[in-house]
């Protein structure tokens, strides 16, 4: 009987070896997008409890605040490179001359894109009261944009090669870690929170765009005009789309400040926060198989659809029993977070905490759509999401404030979730 279950196990167990051996780059390019990814969420949730005792729950609300508005310019200089430049850089990996001019015509626009989203927050200091009163907040904040758009995580996605940066994106938020808890001591510091963050990115950043340069023998030079010219009108479409995608995710805060304190604003942030680290998880994911699909496309729909089933599927599963975890034990979730706010906080995380689930399920018909080059289809179904969150979260935030909020984010997720289904169920006949 022994011998038979240890045949048995052992079976399972090259089995397992055999499905990981062949996929490798694939659970490899995961694990670091994981950590690389994982730490500029999970850090800062673990540093919330120290934040909004400190600087208490209405600061932390003005800096969640300011935060989504540099989101929003993080989206503009990111420009949907995280898909168009990955998927270039994964189907021309092997001609190190072509990468040398997709890096350089990428980090140009980039560069483009940075001074152009100066100039605007500048005009916006002027023309928004809520920014003009938190001015010093803003202009030490636009670091995190800055940061943010340095990273040059995309190349090493499409070259899956993800383990150096990810060493230096870990050096990088320990000290921004240690800024915090050095400079943050009283409530006035509040400012200060999102420099500290932007300034552990800027340093990852530069470090990788070293790395990338030295070691893969880049040939960086700067871009002409006509060639931005022609990134940003390559990257129209899928730039749209993320835009949307960042109105709906991160207009919900922005909405909810017209209608509520900061205190209800600082309860929000919290839940969205602790879901948002699941989200990025699922973020994750999705960027470590992409390249892997890119190239899957070429041999057979079949190939696609079987590793959907073998990876995507088991996932799922894992998300779904985390989040019904998280419902189940949501006070002493928050406790951990904001022990002092858990009563303003539980309801708004039993609403958010689905999110995550509808979200995963998205992933299979977006990674479908966007490998087979179906993104005008794609972009439609954003940005009516987004159109249709920005008018539920007016709705329903001037009537139930918070809890309307939430509730428009199932809503809208839900609607993409079933719009982008409808359109891989029409176009699959283009798709297989």
């Amino acid at each position: 009987m022994l011998k038979f279950v240890a045949t048995i196990a052992k079976t399972m167990i090259n089995r397992f070896k055999s499905f990981v051996d062949g996929r490798a780059s694939v659970f490899k390019n995961f694990l670091a997008l994981g950590i690389l990814q994982g730490t500029n969420f999970l850090i800062p949730l673990i540093i919330m409890p120290y934040l909004v005792s400190t600087i208490g729950i209405d600061s932390y609300g003005v800096v969640s605040f300011v935060q989504v508005v540099m989101i929003y310019f993080f989206s503009l200089t990111d420009y949907g490179f995280a898909i168009t430049a990955t998927q270039e850089i994964a189907t021309n990996k092997s001609d190190l001359s072509k990468v040398s001019k997709i890096f350089s015509k990428v980090v140009s626009t980039k560069i483009v894109l940075v001074l152009f989203s100066a100039l605007s927050i500048t005009l916006l200091l002027f023309v928004v009261p809520d920014l003009k009163e938190e001015q010093l907040t803003v202009i030490l904040g636009f670091a995190l944009v800055i940061g943010q758009t340095s990273l040059p995580t995309w190349f090493f996605q499409g070259m899956e090669k993800m383990k150096y940066i990810t060493y230096i994106n870990l050096a990088a938020k320990l000290i921004f870690t240690i800024l915090i808890f050095v400079f943050i001591n009283e409530k006035s510091d509040y400012p200060y929170v999102l420099f500290f963050f932007g300034l552990g990115n800027l340093l990852s950043g530069v470090f990788g765009i070293f790395y990338a340069i030295r070691n893969y023998d880049i040939t960086f030079r700067l871009a002409t005009v006509r060639e931005v010219q022609s990134e940003l009108k390559k990257g129209w479409g899928l730039f749209v789309a993320n835009f949307s995608i960042t109105s709906y995710m991160n207009s919900n805060l922005f909405i909810l400040k017209l209608f509520a304190t900061n205190e209800i604003v600082g309860y929000y942030s919290v839940a969205e926060k602790i879901v948002m680290a699941i989200r990025q998880l699922l973020s994750v994911f999705s960027q470590a198989i992409f390249p892997h699909i890119c190239q899957l496309v070429h041999d057979s729909y079949s190939k696609v659809v079987l590793f959907f089933k073998q990876v995507y599927i088991p996932f799922t599963l894992v998300i779904i029993l985390v989040c019904i975890s998280i419902f189940l034990f949501s006070e002493e979730v928050i406790g951990i977070f904001a022990a002092s706010e858990v009563e303003g906080i539980n309801n708004l995380l039993q609403i958010l905490v689905f999110v995550p689930v509808i979200v995963c399920l998205n992933i299979f018909p977006s990674q479908l759509l966007l490998a087979y080059n179906l993104r005008r289809a794609y972009t439609r179904v954003m940005i009516f999401g987004s159109v249709l969150n920005v008018i539920l979260n007016i709705a329903l935030a001037s009537q139930f404030i918070a809890k309307g909020t939430a509730l428009s984010v199932i809503i809208t997720e839900s609607f993409i979730l079933v719009g982008l289904y409808l359109i891989v169920r029409k176009g699959k006949s283009m798709i297989s």
